[in-house]
């Protein structure tokens, strides 16, 4: 036998299993997904991907709507603050008029006492002279 048999089948060797090692370690690292289990948990995480990125399309739309309702209840209270503020005045004007118009309703009552004080007296005088007359014609009369 050849001396450089053993030699050659030994480099032989040597090169089948670098290049065994280097197509292993190739697949290994390439990034692509060759079994069943990585392939399901890969379309897993992009379908969960796809539904968060649906999701989130969806979440940003209500929050425009959401943000626009809020502009708009903001201008409704604008407007809703400006009416209560005039309802405000108008309730102070009708307040003062109402302070006047008991003070009318006070003096009139004093008024009405009074005229009426003065229409008993009146009553009381008319009595009093047809008593007088009634005596004087009594008087003369008799």
């Amino acid at each position: 036998m050849n001396p450089w048999v053993p030699v050659i089948l030994g480099l032989f060797g040597a090169l089948v299993s670098a290049t065994g090692a280097y197509v292993i370690a190739r697949r290994q690292r390439s990034g692509k997904i060759d079994t069943t289990e990585a392939e399901t948990l890969w379309a897993e995480s992009q379908a969960m991907r796809k539904e968060l990125r649906e999701e989130t399309v969806v979440l940003r739309d209500e929050v425009a709507a959401l943000r626009a309702e809020a502009v708009a209840m903001r201008a409704e209270s604008a407007v809703m603050r400006a009416e209560l503020v005039a309802i405000r005045h108008e309730s102070v004007g009708l307040r003062t008029e109402s302070i006047a118009m008991r003070a009318e309703m006070v003096a009139l009552r004093e008024e009405t006492l009074a005229l009426r004080s003065e229409a008993i007296e009146l009553r009381l005088r008319l009595v009093e002279a047809e008593a007088a007359a009634a005596r004087a014609a009594e008087e003369s009369g008799a």
